[in-house]
């Protein structure tokens, strides 16, 4: 029996892996900006709830 060669992977299956390497990074990068963006707005929120209990307190006074 003859043995063969290992086989290398073409220039079209390395092409596909970078791309979906890529891929990979872009979603990777767009969960961390949205769940900034997310913190964002709950420190808005958050900030905005104190902002509004504070005139209540004094009212009730």
């Amino acid at each position: 029996m003859m043995e063969f060669a290992p086989r290398r992977s073409s220039g079209r299956v390395q092409k596909l892996r970078e791309k979906k390497e890529e891929e990979e990074k872009k979603m990777a990068i767009e969960i961390v900006e949205q769940e900034k963006r997310r913190q964002i707005e709950e420190e808005k929120k958050k900030k905005k709830k104190e902002e509004e209990s504070i005139p209540t307190e004094k009212v009730e006074r």
